[in-house]
């Protein structure tokens, strides 16, 4: 319940946000209300296209369990950093006037260490190879000069390869390995809006909600960015994504937050 009363004061301050420019026009812009969304000219492309390759400086904290192997995690950016394998993180898109498909594709090869609060083991060490695929469309409700608010819906899915080695703390102990794979969906709905600041700093923000074969899946994400130009901007913000899941003798139930910067490609 605390989870779900926090998404729903995100989603109303982003909201807020959006409709603050009802009351803000930018220098030597023209007064338009975001309930009208603007029509192009003919001489302007319905469609819009966006890449954005970013970076995602997470820590990773919470209890996992495979095979009988369970331990509580707590991983810090700088173990991921040094222990990682590949990484590669990007979010797409492609829209025709209202309508969108929008999606981030984040997939992870890392092989860290946590330690450990109980007497009987020292350490745990994790290899994880994980893939996050979040697909949603997306329709534009309010859009001028100021900023943009998108209504999303759609899906998470989750590919998570786990292997848990628990390090005993004495001889008496025994090692404990465990390893296995899920894959998973989720339905997911929420919000993403744009606010301009000026003609080149901006703010960007989405939320999100859901749940299937989770018990719950939330995230939410705020950023500033710089826009070089019409086509290329720069983006740094702080981005929250929790996860609940519990299969049998299989659990990911890990919020991953961290900073993030990404370099916005729009044509």
């Amino acid at each position: 319940m605390k989870n779900t009363t926090s998404i729903i004061a995100a989603l109303t301050l982003l909201s807020g946000s959006i409709h603050a420019g009802d009351t803000y026009s930018p220098a030597g812009s023209s007064k338009q209300s975001l309930l009208d969304y603007p029509e192009p000219t003919p001489s302007e492309n319905p469609w819009e296209f966006e890449f954005t390759p970013y970076f995602w400086l997470a820590n990773m904290k919470g209890a996992t369990a495979v095979e009988g192997a369970k331990s509580d995690i707590s991983i810090g950016i700088d173990d991921i950093l040094k222990e990682l394998d590949f990484a590669f993180m990007a979010t797409g898109g492609v829209r025709y006037k209202r309508v969108g498909l929008f999606a981030d594709f984040l997939y992870l090869d890392v092989s860290p260490s946590s330690s450990t609060s109980g007497s009987l083991y020292r350490r745990v060490d994790l290899r994880l190879e994980h893939t996050m695929f979040d697909p949603k469309l997306s329709y534009r409700v309010l859009e001028s000069d100021d900023g943009w608010l998108d209504l999303l819906a759609g899906a998470r899915y989750m590919d998570m390869d786990l292997e848990l080695r628990l390090v005993p703390g004495g001889a008496s102990t025994p090692e404990v390995r465990g390893s296995g794979r899920e894959q998973w969906w989720d339905a997911v709905g929420g919000i993403r809006g744009h606010y301009n600041f000026s003609d080149r700093v901006f703010a960007t923000g989405l939320a999100d909600i859901g749940g299937g074969s989770s018990d719950i899946t939330w995230q939410v994400q705020a950023a500033l960015g710089y826009r070089f130009s019409e086509s290329l901007s720069l983006t740094a913000g702080y981005r929250y994504l929790h996860y609940d899941y519990i299969n049998d003798d299989y659990a990911w139930d890990v919020e991953t937050r961290g900073a993030y910067l990404g370099l916005g490609f729009i044509w």
